[in-house]
């Protein structure tokens, strides 16, 4: 019996021709492509929530804990190496803060893109404290922090964010806040930036006056988290970290103190123009986020 073309046809329907089959491979690749980018996108969107959520929550528990206990917390995490007593920070080159020491711990956008605080591209510069900064910081409360005391032991603080708990879980350890202690600080006006506009979006601070805040970490140590008394008034149980950066750099949010500003304009901070006692003014995540900011990220995202 002879077969007709349209009977070929029709027997051959049920088969995938090359072309075909590249279409369907093309068109599967398109929608698993698009499904992983929405769960990035879904993870990141999360992520800024639970920023947003974290360092609100932080905010308000640095108040109460100031309300209940009177003072600000002690044991906070300092971010630059304990023993860095010695040198001007002010003239000498990279400080000997950056130099192996916990400051290289730091995402990219806190310490910068080398770790010198010369080159200003970074959040944070360098200050060393007075006995007026001392003393304004003991009004407060604030008589000690959490420091690393040698670069040699940051090879046994993995992860970054245990570093500051005691041994054997960190390499942590007590130091009084003393003259000469180098902070780590808010880039300002002459200190480390051409104005003070980083502090103006955080915090309202006039961008064009030298403003003296000081950056420190609030980990697990914290009196917030871990009090001495037994009253946890600010209500952490553990200390939150920015699930937005990579384990292998430090985490935690950075509580910003101011302590003092240049009110006679003349470019630096005299110890006359310390105030009397530091001042909480807000919270910045690990990479210099702040919450206004953060909120407003994670608003967008979701548009």
């Amino acid at each position: 019996m002879r077969t007709t073309e349209t009977e070929k046809r029709t027997e051959g329907e049920g088969a995938f021709t090359l072309l075909e089959f590249m279409i369907v491979i093309a068109i599967i690749a398109a929608i698993g492509g698009a499904a992983v980018y929405t769960y990035d996108r879904l993870d990141e969107n999360m992520a800024k929530g639970r920023s947003t959520f974290d360092m609100a929550a932080i905010d308000r528990g640095v108040r109460l804990f100031k309300a209940v206990n009177g003072d600000y917390p002690q044991d906070l995490d300092l971010l630059t190496l304990s023993d860095t007593h010695v040198g001007d920070v002010s003239t000498v080159g990279p400080s000997v803060a950056t130099t192996g020491g916990f400051f290289s711990q730091l995402p990219r956008e806190l310490k910068g893109l080398d770790g010198d605080r010369t080159t200003s591209d970074g959040y944070l510069h360098f200050f060393k404290a007075s006995s007026a900064i001392v003393n304004a910081l003991a009004e407060a409360g604030m008589e000690r922090v959490r420091g690393i005391p040698s670069a040699n032991d940051l090879g046994n603080a993995r992860p970054p964010n245990l570093a500051y708990n005691d041994p054997p879980t960190g390499v942590g350890t007590v130091v009084p806040i003393t003259t000469d202690l180098v902070f780590s600080i808010i880039e300002s006006k002459n200190l480390g930036a051409p104005d003070s506009g980083l502090l103006q979006a955080i915090t309202g601070l006039d961008p064009d006056v030298t403003h003296l805040v000081v950056a420190l970490g609030f980990g697990n140590n914290s009196s917030m988290v871990s009090h001495s008394g037994g009253v946890n008034s600010a209500g952490f149980s553990n200390a939150p970290s920015d699930s937005d950066v990579d384990s292998s750099d430090y985490g935690r949010f950075l509580l910003l103190f101011h302590l003092g500003s240049d009110a006679d304009l003349s470019d630096t901070i005299e110890d006359s123009e310390i105030f009397p006692s530091a001042l909480f003014i807000g919270t910045v995540d690990a990479t210099g986020n702040w919450l206004e900011e953060q909120f407003k990220a994670a608003f967008d995202s979701k548009s």
